[in-house]
């Protein structure tokens, strides 16, 4: 795009007057080309298998080392003894010259800081648009899905009651309730007030605007309220 004001160059010309299938597959080719650019990790695969190979290989070596009758490491070089894995590797540097593998700590510094934050922000994004859809769906599937994604940002994020939250909201699916109120808590977690497809809100949604509704129901009754007539 040139400026602000030009056209998109994907744009689908009278999207409306196509048919489902046509505006679908538009939508799919955005979503793929958003992937492609700012999400997909292609690029990095070969380095993630290299590095992955290697500390498999390394941690079977250090494994191999470790003699369960006496509780001890057992250098393969030497036979010296250690109780720890982290004196054992040291020592495997220090004295035998072994290059066992790190992550580079200094590239991070070579990272493109924009780009990071461009893919933080199309994930997040891309999350949140997902999560909406399937609470305004009731779509219990994807909102107990992405519950774990959320409960991860919600712990990079330090919010830890709303991790909590989703904590104990998954455990209860998972481990807590029977089957039967596990069903429940997964498909009746929302409300339509409306009728139709598309119009359900979260139940704690539902909650607040009773709350709204009651304060300002009692509020209207101004000195003649009583305890009740709030009953």
């Amino acid at each position: 795009m040139e400026d602000i004001g030009s056209e998109p160059k994907s744009s689908q010309v009278l999207f409306e007057a196509v048919s489902s299938e046509d505006k679908v597959q538009f939508i799919a080719n955005i979503a793929l080309e958003i992937q492609r650019k700012y999400i997909n990790l292609e690029n990095d695969l070969h380095t993630l298998e290299h590095t992955s190979e290697e500390l498999d290989m390394q941690e079977q070596q250090i494994k191999d080392m470790f003699d369960e009758g006496e509780g001890k490491y057992s250098c393969v070089e030497c036979r010296r003894p250690y109780k720890t894995r982290g004196h054992l590797k040291n020592h495997l540097v220090r004295e035998h010259d072994w290059q066992l593998y790190q992550q580079n700590q200094d590239a991070g510094e070579n990272l493109d800081r924009v780009a990071l934050y461009r893919a933080s922000f199309m994930k997040c994004a891309l999350l949140l648009r997902d999560t909406s859809d399937a609470y305004q769906l009731g779509d219990g599937n994807r909102i107990m899905n992405n519950s774990k994604f959320q409960m991860l940002l919600s712990g990079i994020g330090h919010h830890t009651k709303y991790q909590l939250w989703l904590f104990r909201f998954l455990a209860n699916f998972h481990c807590l309730l029977s089957p039967r109120e596990a069903y429940e808590c997964k498909w009746n977690c929302t409300t339509n007030l409306k009728g139709g497809a598309g119009h359900n809100i979260p139940n704690d949604n539902l909650v607040e605007i009773l709350v709204h509704r009651l304060k300002a129901k009692l509020q209207s009754q101004g000195s003649n309220v009583t305890y009740k007539s709030a009953r």
